[in-house]
């Protein structure tokens, strides 16, 4: 015999998953941020080295390639870009709820701002191409932003999708 909600229930818990999501507690904005970006920034490093620093010799070759192409603020620009894609992947596809992902990144600014500055500034102590703060800061900038535009881009492509939600179905 299957237990069947009554409707009164169902909704209750509809609108307690919705308010948990609108609200979530700085500990789980800040797990979440730290757990997508650290994931995702070693992913990202295996592709591409950023500040000279590569976890692959192929994305620490990348790295170079780059800084003897271009100016190393334009490379911190593509680099900061191409850093955030698996972070942002991670937070949406596996770490979060659609509305949450939507609501950290919005109104968590600061939280976010944090934790790409925190790696920014270690990948580059750690690396051996443009660590000054012009670069630095341009890097962080263009992680954000990259954060930012691939949320907005979420909401039309991927607008209900979400691995934490077929695993609640499950």
């Amino acid at each position: 015999m299957r237990f069947e909600p009554t409707p009164e229930k169902l909704s209750l818990e509809v609108r307690d998953a919705i308010l948990a999501d609108m609200n979530p507690s700085q500990l789980a904005v800040h797990s979440k941020l730290s757990c997508a970006v650290m994931l995702g920034g070693m992913l990202s490093l295996l592709f591409c080295g950023q500040f000279g620093f590569g976890m692959t010799p192929w994305a620490e070759t990348m790295s170079h390639q780059l800084h003897q192409q271009m100016s190393s603020v334009t490379c911190a620009l593509i680099c900061g870009v191409l850093y955030a894609l698996f972070p942002t992947f991670i937070l949406r596809m596996l770490l979060c709820s659609p509305l949450q992902f939507r609501i950290i990144l919005k109104k968590n600014i600061g939280a976010a701002l944090f934790w790409y500055s925190l790696v920014g500034a270690t990948l580059a102590y750690h690396g051996d191409h443009g660590q000054g703060i012009v670069e630095l800061s341009t890097w962080i900038l263009a992680a954000l932003g990259t954060s930012h535009l691939l949320a907005w881009a979420f909401t039309y492509i991927l607008k209900s999708w979400s691995f934490p939600d077929l695993l609640r179905r499950a």
